[in-house]
């Protein structure tokens, strides 16, 4: 909101002058987040690593999956550092309009001024409203203080008490809790991950804000690797030619299959059934109608033949009568 919906870090910077609200919420969850003492991200880490780590001695694996563990906090407290020295210190650079053609053509495709809402002026940052940065306060004090409603068996041990932390005695009805012992090695880790996170925090400002040509040398290196990264693995691209393109694919298929393929059908079935049905009905007209009304026909005029020969003249009758003789004597002469 106070870039203006601009999301590149590459064209922020400074903004720790404009945003200060912001600034200080976003330092206070990148703490946290990068489980730096006593942020509420240091007590969730730490027992998850010291968990893991603890049980490796029933199985290996539980070793490396701790030495990831920490690898992925060392990569969260760097980048989260890379981060805020990317968008709140150093040089503002969303008026620069070098760094916005580099930016938007490795994006592909050009940048306007006022693709995001910029106008055709200068993009002057500013805080975020009332009901932006009051949410970012209260999430900002809960990433600050919240984990002390879980603090770890070791740490209250120190102070001669005994719990295991609030929020597993809460759960401890559904989550049984083991027994938990005191080990100087569980010191030792908790101290090497504090450390080894505010390190990479240190090494993510310094690398991001005066050391930017160590990053240069390593970006020109390895090129491929950087390329890599900056396009996100290639994940979208992966993506969109495995998901997007082959659903597109199966759509356009199916409608073919089904304009070729069941139309077809269809729209031969429907043909076979109009010529079946004009034959049917020429076979009706001419054949079925037409012997019956054939019949009819002569029926009717063989009725009205008939019907002369009962004229009621009597002479009519005597001449039949006459000539069925004469017929018949013929008849009887021939044979």
């Amino acid at each position: 909101m106070g870039m203006h919906h601009e999301q590149d870090m590459r064209l922020m910077g400074g903004l720790k002058k404009y945003m200060p609200i912001t600034f200080w919420t976003f330092m206070a969850s990148t703490i946290a987040i990068s489980g730096i003492v006593p942020f509420s991200g240091f007590f969730s880490k730490d027992e998850i690593l010291w968990q893991a780590f603890a049980s490796g001695s029933h199985h290996a694996w539980y070793y490396f999956l701790w030495a990831v563990g920490v690898l992925g906090a060392m990569g969260t407290a760097f980048y989260m550092m890379r981060c805020v020295a990317m968008t709140f210190f150093g040089k503002f650079k969303g008026n620069d309009e070098e760094a916005k053609k580099l930016v938007h053509c490795e994006h592909g495709g050009g940048h306007h001024d006022d693709d995001h809402g910029h106008g055709h002026g200068e993009l002057v940052p500013h805080e975020s409203p009332w009901n932006v940065t009051v949410p970012l306060i209260i999430l900002a004090l809960l990433a600050t203080f919240s984990g002390f409603l879980n603090i770890p068996y070791i740490i209250n041990h120190l102070f001669g008490g005994h719990s295991s932390g609030l929020f597993n005695e809460w759960l401890g009805s559904v989550i049984p809790l083991g027994k938990h012992e005191v080990h100087a090695i569980e010191w030792a880790l908790m101290f090497k991950s504090v450390a080894v996170a505010a390190a990479c925090m240190y090494a993510g400002f310094l690398l991001y804000t005066k050391r930017k040509d160590i990053v240069e040398k390593f970006t020109t290196r390895f090129k491929g690797l950087h390329d890599m990264a900056l396009n996100k693995y290639y994940v979208d691209e992966i993506y969109d030619e495995v998901f997007v393109k082959g659903l597109l694919w199966f759509n356009k298929t199916s409608a073919a299959f089904d304009r070729i393929v069941i139309d077809g059908i269809v729209n031969l079935v429907g043909k076979v059934t109009v010529v079946y049905s004009v034959v049917v009905g020429w076979c009706d007209s001419f054949f079925v109608d037409g012997t019956v009304n054939g019949l009819a026909f002569l029926t009717n005029y063989s009725g009205k033949q008939i019907k002369k020969l009962q004229s009621g003249n009597i002479q009519h009758y005597a001449f039949g009568a006459v000539m069925g003789v004469v017929v018949v004597l013929i008849f009887k002469i021939i044979m």
